[in-house]
């Protein structure tokens, strides 16, 4: 029992000693750190305990508003363990970002302000998801910040203000819980983005305040060549119109808002050279400005003009959107500057290339070579002069330009170059045996032909020559080069002789077109054409063979009576043998008409046919008198 006892208070003197230390150690873990001794102090301010003391998570988390004001706040480091905060407010502090508190969902209202606040300060406050309230104000903002809070679910309100680089507001079209947006004195020119918001399309969006707008500040200075100024020189009267204004002041539906009237000097303020125009030699109209009094020299001089003045667009002459219950873009200023060049620039390519023989003018040249100058002076050159289109090679043409004001630009050149249009030569003509074979390409060798540049030579040689017939063919040779020349046309006479080297009908000779085959005949019989007195004709021969034939066929031995005798029957016979005859001769002499009509009248026909039809009928009235004695 005892040594129980003793044991239960070893075990409860060690917890006595244990426990302090661990208390501690858990204490200390619990602590905030705030590398801000500022902002400790403040908190602990808030904490009703002294400014040094150690700030737990425990104690940071009762802290719902912080309100920080004054340069001596630098770090907001620690309040990211403030799982409560509600409200954060800081006013001309040197805080250089607001990274600690970009996670904390607890916070719904988050005031900015002050000249030291930057872009940098925004870093990507999406997490923010509560937040419903948000207000920046700062003359080194801009309209980039909108980008790093832009998807907020719940933004209600937001407060961009005094800022004349916020000229843009684009980036807020996708804030869906959009209903109040403040964006007065910042330098917005353009307000037709309103019209791609979601709340504006949705109908949360009800109020625009937006009054005093500066706008032109950020605007790049614009260089004006003095040449385009509408200056009369001999009315000593230089005229701006306000289309030469960039960017004027538009409401959401494109009105433009006009520029104030008055010539008073709290109302439109024009300089020249950084030197303000007494209101006396202005004269202003919804058009433009006229400034009186300008003589030469001071135009020469002018190297600055400086236009800025008042919208004249007071609430209730721009339309309202109907969604909304307040839309208010009224008055503001507008600020532009301009500087003025007394140069006049002439422009034109470098080169340019023609063909020779191009028909072109000098008004063509101008712009086949862009020549311009910067103020639409007319550009002038020597390229009648020095340029000729029917001679090959390089030329220099120099432009010129001077405007209304005496204002010379410097010369420029231009390098011209004319090129040569393609020579064909080749041998005027050439032979060949029939039945050779050539090819276009030995054609061009043979005849020696050739082009000058870059032209390629072809001809028509294989549809025109046939080197089977013999004949003579022309050849034309053509030419074009890659700028599309054309070559005068060059023609070659190519022969084609015979085989056996005889003559060679110099016309090409023409298809032989053969007769229709009739029924074979005897050449032999073919008669001359027969005159009308053919019949008699026949019978004379035929009797003078007859006495022929009798002179030579009697012998001495025969006697008279028998002659007698045999000459009566030779007259009969004769005369029957001669009707018979002439009756043959005469079907005879059609059936020669129509072969003769067949065959064709060359003059080839059978010349021995009439003294073989005359021998033969000698013959045969020789047999018939033969026949007759025995």
């Amino acid at each position: 029992m005892k040594k129980a006892l003793k044991l239960f208070l070893a075990t409860i003197c060690m917890f006595i000693m244990i426990y302090p230390s661990t208390a501690a150690h858990a204490e200390e873990t619990n602590i905030v750190n705030i590398p801000d001794a500022n902002l400790k102090t403040y908190l602990n301010g808030l904490l009703k305990q002294a400014s040094d003391a150690p700030i737990t998570k425990t104690q940071m988390n009762t802290i719902q508003t912080v309100t920080l004001s004054g340069s001596t706040y630098t770090d907001l480091t620690g309040l990211e363990e403030a799982g409560n905060l509600v409200t954060l407010s800081l006013n001309n502090t040197n805080i250089q970002t607001l990274e600690p508190i970009k996670n904390q969902t607890s916070l719904t209202y988050l005031t900015v302000g002050g000249d030291n606040v930057k872009d940098s300060l925004f870093v990507d406050l999406n997490g923010l998801v509560n937040l419903q309230s948000l207000s920046i104000s700062g003359s080194e903002v801009t309209h980039n910040v909108f980008k790093t809070f832009n998807k907020l679910p719940k933004l209600t309100y937001l407060y961009a203000q005094n800022s004349m680089k916020i000229t843009d507001i684009s980036a807020l079209a996708s804030l869906p819980a959009l209903t109040t947006l403040f964006l007065q004195f910042d330098g917005i020119d353009d307000f037709r983005p309103l019209n791609d918001f979601e709340s504006f399309k949705n109908g949360n969006l009800k109020a625009l305040a937006a009054f005093g707008q500066n706008t032109g500040r950020t605007n790049p200075r614009i260089t004006l060549k003095s040449g385009k100024l509408d200056y009369n020189e001999a009315n000593q009267t230089l005229y701006l119109p306000f289309s030469m204004m960039p960017k004027p002041l538009t409401s959401f539906d494109g009105t433009v808002a006009p520029f104030s009237k008055s010539t008073s000097a709290s109302n439109t303020y024009l300089g020249f050279n950084d030197v303000a125009l007494p209101s006396s030699r202005l004269s202003i109209t919804d058009d433009g400005i006229t400034v009186s009094g300008v003589t030469k020299e001071e135009f020469d001089n002018l190297d600055e003009i400086e236009y800025n003045a008042r919208y004249d667009f007071p609430t209730g002459s721009y339309p309202t959107p109907p969604s909304m219950n307040s839309y208010t873009i009224s008055s503001g200023t507008y600020d532009q500057y301009f500087d003025i060049s007394h140069t006049l620039d002439l422009t034109a390519d470098e080169s340019f290339d023609y063909n020779q023989y191009d028909a072109t003018s000098e008004e063509q040249f101008l712009k086949d070579i862009h020549a311009e100058t910067d103020d639409g002076t007319a550009v002038q050159s020597d390229f009648d002069q020095v340029v000729k289109l029917d001679v090959p090679g390089e030329y220099t043409v120099t432009l010129n330009a001077e405007n209304a004001a005496g204002l010379k630009a410097t010369p420029v050149t231009v390098k011209v170059t004319v090129h040569e249009k393609p020579v064909i030569t080749a041998d005027s003509q050439i032979s060949y045996k029939k039945e050779s074979t050539k090819s276009v390409d030995e054609f061009l060798q043979e005849i020696h032909s050739s082009v000058t540049g870059n032209a390629v030579l072809t001809s028509d040689f294989d549809k025109v020559v046939d080197l089977n017939t013999p004949g003579e063919y022309t050849v034309t040779l053509h030419a074009t080069n890659d700028r599309g020349q054309q070559a005068d046309p060059v023609t070659v006479i190519v022969t084609v002789t015979a085989s056996d080297g005889g003559h060679v009908n110099p016309i090409p000779p023409t298809p032989e077109v053969k007769p229709t085959p009739q029924e074979e005949t005897d050449p032999t019989i073919i008669p001359e054409p027969q005159s009308e007195n053919s019949e008699d004709q026949v019978k004379e021969n035929n009797t003078k063979t007859e006495e022929k034939a009798n002179k030579t066929s009697l012998t001495t031995k025969e006697n008279k009576v028998e002659k007698a005798d045999k000459a009566d029957k030779a007259d009969k016979a004769d005369k029957a043998d001669k009707a018979d005859k002439a009756d043959k001769a005469d079907k005879a002499e059609k059936a020669n008409q129509a072969k003769a009509k067949a065959l064709p009248q060359t003059g080839d026909t059978n010349k021995n046919a009439l003294p073989i039809a005359g021998v033969m009928l000698s013959l045969a009235a020789l047999l018939i008198i033969r026949k007759s004695k025995s």
